[in-house]
């Protein structure tokens, strides 16, 4: 169905009120994605006042910066027992205590919830929670949260620590999860810089340990604890013993056959010299068939920033009229570096398109550049002005955002 594939505002901002008929489908559907994160109180109010909570599967409730006591609202609107039949997924980000605890006494009767978000800072002691883990699927917490809580979980396929734990932590992760297949963690040193004696079927390993320094041995002796993964995503401090490229290839076929996709960033000691010579030394090791013919993973260096890192997954994100790609790369490719940027300033015409941006800074007067030759309009959600020399009609202005199908904040 078509509404599988649009947002629940697009759906009642595009279908509602066009006929009885049309009305009977958008308010009998039973799949609504409620996302309540950085929501218009006018699209708030909207969906409280015509979506039921027996239509909704998954909702994401937040009491950040730009939606203030929504959680109060939105439990002042709706009984929780409402939601115990359908909801499959929560998400709780920066909510005030009392509806915190309020909405956490009741998870355990939410019968088909199998994912749960808690992002908050806030630790609320509960012993529901642990009951409620062993049934869950997926679960993205803090560490405090899910140590506070931890049992055994035969259910639990994908989890997130959204912030810092230890190795030691991380052992504990694999003794209670024996049937998790993706982990997303953030670790820190404490005593050690490895776990030895373990082997996890994990498939999927996302893995930020940036606040020490790796080296070779230590992150083998991690790895080989998960000989299963098909996708690997590292960012570190590390030594230069970590960026061989001929190295990896080789663990990689030894120990890890089954990788698919290997991401990493790598940042390099600030006492490390690059010169010419080590930096192409560098490039060399990852210019082998191995990785460019069968793999198809690329690397840049940014010798200055000693950043060692996969293109386009750690690529820049945001740039200006003056961007340009690495120097040192292994692809030939230079669109996927601009395809990378999502977030653009422009004051000056450039030869160069950036398809894919979502935020655009208008520097100066627009009126001197094409946009259309560098910038998808019809992908802008959000448009910002930046200088008091802007002085253009209000009609010109209104054709700029006429352009942009999907333009959200000005």
């Amino acid at each position: 169905m078509i509404f599988d594939y649009l947002s629940t505002c697009d759906i009642l901002h595009g279908f509602l009120k066009l006929s009885t008929y049309i009305n009977s489908i958008v308010l009998n559907y039973n799949h609504y994605q409620i996302n309540f994160r950085s929501i218009l109180k006018y699209d708030f109010d909207l969906i409280c006042q015509h979506i039921r909570p027996n239509k909704m599967v998954s909702l994401i409730l937040s009491d950040g910066i730009d939606t203030p006591h929504r959680s109060d609202v939105f439990l002042s609107l709706f009984k929780l027992e409402e939601f115990y039949l359908t909801l499959q997924c929560l998400t709780l980000q920066d909510i005030n205590n009392q509806s915190m605890e309020l909405i956490i006494n009741h998870l355990d009767k939410f019968n088909n919830l199998s994912s749960l978000t808690i992002l908050n800072n806030n630790l609320i002691p509960s012993s529901i929670l642990k009951n409620l883990f062993t049934r869950l699927i997926r679960l993205n917490i803090s560490c405090e949260w899910f140590f506070y809580n931890i049992t055994l979980m035969h259910q639990l396929k994908y989890l997130t620590i959204t912030n810092r734990c230890t190795f030691n932590q991380l052992e504990h992760i694999i003794h209670h999860i024996p049937n998790l297949i993706s982990l997303n963690i953030c670790l820190e040193r404490e005593n050690r810089a490895t776990i030895q004696g373990i082997t996890s079927n994990l498939t999927r390993l996302v893995l930020n340990i940036s606040i020490f320094q790796m080296n070779t041995i230590h992150m083998k002796d991690l790895l080989c604890c998960f000989p299963y993964l098909i996708y690997f995503e590292v960012e570190c401090r590390s030594d230069l013993d970590l960026c061989d490229g001929h190295e990896w290839e080789r663990f990689i076929i030894e120990k890890l056959s089954r990788l698919k996709t290997f991401y990493f960033k790598f940042q390099l000691k600030s006492t490390i010299i690059l010169n010419a010579i080590a930096i192409q030394n560098i490039l060399h090791s990852y210019s082998s068939s191995y990785w460019l013919n069968e793999k198809h993973w690329f690397i840049a260096i940014e010798w200055n920033q000693k950043l060692i890192y996969s293109v386009p997954r750690f690529s820049c994100e945001s740039a200006d009229s003056n961007f340009r790609p690495p120097f040192h790369c292994t692809t030939l490719n230079k669109s996927i570096f601009y395809d990378h940027i999502n977030a653009l300033a422009v004051w000056e015409q450039t030869e160069y398109q950036f398809l894919n941006v979502k935020e655009l800074w208008l520097i100066d007067d627009p009126l001197t550049i094409n946009l259309e030759l560098i910038i998808d309009l019809n992908r802008i959600e959000r448009l910002i002005f930046v200088s008091s020399k802007i002085d253009f009609s209000s009609n010109i202005l209104i054709d700029l955002i006429n352009k942009m199908k999907n333009l959200i904040s000005i």
